[in-house]
């Protein structure tokens, strides 16, 4: 090989090291950014700007279309020792478009517990195509892995849910919504749109907002037990907006 030759291989090889540092170089960055723009990684940012966390992500929840209408489509859920995070999510819709995220949802428990329905921002499409109001229940005792809860809607309406959460424990059909780490009810929602009760299950769809405060306030009564099915305490609660808080523990 010729010295001119080896000048032009030489050209050649540092040509294509460049190339390959410049590939390598793009794709960690690519690499690095597009983790940032993940779902986890939009959670962790929210996380950070609240001055929170980062919380144990317990739940990455798709809502059925059959639920109250709230704007979003995804529910990242995390917990944070002392408080529940609910994180709303838009995926994208049929253009393409990808919406902007809802801000972080913190609610308080009390004495290791939290009853409360989906995050809203007060102008929800609670109507005729929704047939379902969801109704999330977080307990910190591990042993307790079925749930029921007597719903006090008004003096005259009650309504009771039972369900169970872990991959040990059968799901109470009835419901069917079995979690791995809280306890997950529907309420269906009545056809008849002038009836009291489906009035009341729209109040109770918007309560989780932080726009305004639902001044309404939903008694319950919720019963814990364990994986032998022995009772583990009974509790009086007060489903209430954000900044109320309340149980009483018999």
């Amino acid at each position: 090989m010729s010295g001119r030759e080896k000048r032009t291989a030489r050209k050649i090889r540092f040509s294509l090291d460049a190339l390959l540092s410049a590939a390598l170089l793009i794709g960690v960055f690519f690499a690095v950014t597009s983790r940032s723009y993940t779902e986890t990684g939009r959670f962790r940012r929210a996380e950070r700007a609240n001055l929170v966390g980062p919380s144990e992500i317990i739940d990455r929840l798709d809502l059925p279309e059959h639920w109250t209408e709230v704007g979003y489509d995804r529910l990242m859920i995390g917990d944070d020792g002392e408080e529940i995070l609910f994180y709303p999510l838009r995926k994208k819709t049929e253009l393409g478009t990808i919406y902007g995220d809802w801000p972080l949802f913190r609610r308080e428990k009390t004495d290791g517990l939290l009853l409360t329905t989906l995050p809203s921002n007060g102008l929800s499409g609670y109507g005729a195509r929704n047939t379902a109001v969801p109704l999330f229940l977080f307990v910190d005792d591990p042993r307790a892995v079925r749930a029921e809860v007597t719903l006090r809607l008004s003096d005259s309406i009650e309504i009771e849910l039972a369900q169970g959460r872990g991959r040990d424990v059968p799901q109470v059909k009835r419901d069917g919504f079995a979690r791995e780490h809280f306890f997950l009810f529907t309420i269906p929602v009545p056809e008849n749109r002038w009836s009291k009760r489906w009035e009341l299950l729209g109040e109770l769809a918007e309560i989780n907002s932080y726009v305004w405060t639902v001044t309404t306030e939903f008694p319950a009564i919720i019963r814990l037990y364990d994986i032998s099915g022995a009772l583990l305490e009974t509790r009086e609660y007060l489903i209430q907006s954000p900044g109320i808080t309340g149980t009483v523990r018999e």
